[in-house]
Formats: C-alpha cells, structure tokens, sequence
C-alpha cells in the first residue's frame, strides 16, 4: 500500500575515520645490519651468496614506521595493495638500500613481498601516497656511520656505536643476545605533508 506522506529522513551514521587519518607523531627509521640477519637466516636464498660488499659495512632498510608519542603503533590501515609500477619506479635503489633477502631473485614473483608487506603494515597508516612512502624511506635512511664501516667483523662498544650515530637521544641499537648488531632504530619527525623531517 503506497503512502501519500513524505517518508522521514533517515538517520545517516558517520563513518569513523580510517585509523591512518590520524597523523603519526612521529616515525621510526629501522635500519637493519645484514651480516648479522644472515647469521640468523642463513636459509635465506640472498644470504647463500657471497654477501654484497655495501651490506657488510652498511645497514640497510627494514622499514619507516608511523607511531605514536605513548609508544603505540597503528598496522594494517587500509586494504589498498603496494602497485608493481610504484615498485618498479624504485627498483635499483629497493634492491641495493631496502634488499629482500628471502626473496632476492628479481624474476621472482615473490620478490616484491617485503615492499609489499612493509607497506600494508606500516605504510598504509602513514597518511602518505604508495611512492611518497618509499621515496621517504629510501631518502630519510639513517646513514652508518664510519666507525661502524671500518669495524666490520670486528668488536665495538655499545657507548662507541651509540655515540656514533648521535647518542642515546638519537638511536637505539638492537643487539641478539645483548652482544650482536642486528638492527639500529631512530625517530624522525613529522611534517605539515606527513612526510618525515
């Protein structure tokens, strides 16, 4: 039966605001120490050939990470897919700063995955497009510094690899077992464009 009232408005719910609209405060640069990763992943296709003279004396990317100043973190913001042609428009400077050394054969279909999976992680909740996302980490990796070049095999104090990058307000060094170089973490800032500064 047809009615000759005017249906009243629905009420509209809003939508909450996807998790990666609220700006980070600030970003962790992950730098990772590839001898040390290969020690532990020696099952690795691309730590099974002879190591890649840049990696020995310098750290590569793990990731740009977006958190927050009480130490959370948002992950997975978003569905939306790191694209092939983002990809390939990095991919010399991917493979040689940001190596994916479980999967390092270009031919791969695989080989995109640790971009990929870095991505719907951590880059998702950025804020920031598919290529601003890895041009900022590839522009803003934390350089290594030359006392860790020259050591490589060699042993350094954490106060010396601390002091190196800065100090403890700078950087912080993740050990295996309290002794071996793995990983080293710096924060970076964010800007009005939510890149990082």
């Amino acid at each position: 039966i047809a009615s000759s009232q005017t249906p009243a408005p629905q009420t509209q719910v809003q939508p909450q605001p996807p998790v990666f609209q609220k700006k980070p405060d600030l970003y962790v640069m992950a730098m990772t120490y590839q001898p040390e990763f290969c020690f532990l992943h020696a099952d690795f296709p691309g730590c099974q050939v002879p190591p890649n003279e840049y990696w020995k004396t310098h750290l590569t990317i793990h990731g740009l990470w977006p958190e927050f100043e009480d130490g959370t973190y948002p992950a997975s913001c978003s569905a939306e897919k790191l694209q092939e042609s983002t990809i390939q428009s990095f991919k010399l400077q991917l493979d040689a700063f940001w190596p994916n050394l479980k999967d390092p054969d270009p031919s791969s279909a695989k080989h995109s995955s640790f971009w990929k999976y870095e991505w719907n992680k951590h880059g998702t909740c950025s804020g920031l497009s598919q290529r601003d996302y890895l041009e900022s980490a590839l522009l803003f990796q934390t350089p290594t510094p030359i006392e860790v070049q020259q050591e490589y095999g060699k042993r350094i104090s954490k106060q010396r690899l601390v002091q190196s990058y800065g100090g403890p307000d700078r950087a912080v060094p993740i050990c295996v077992k309290g002794k071996f170089l793995e990983e080293v973490r710096s924060c970076l800032g964010v800007g009005p464009d939510g890149k990082p500064t």
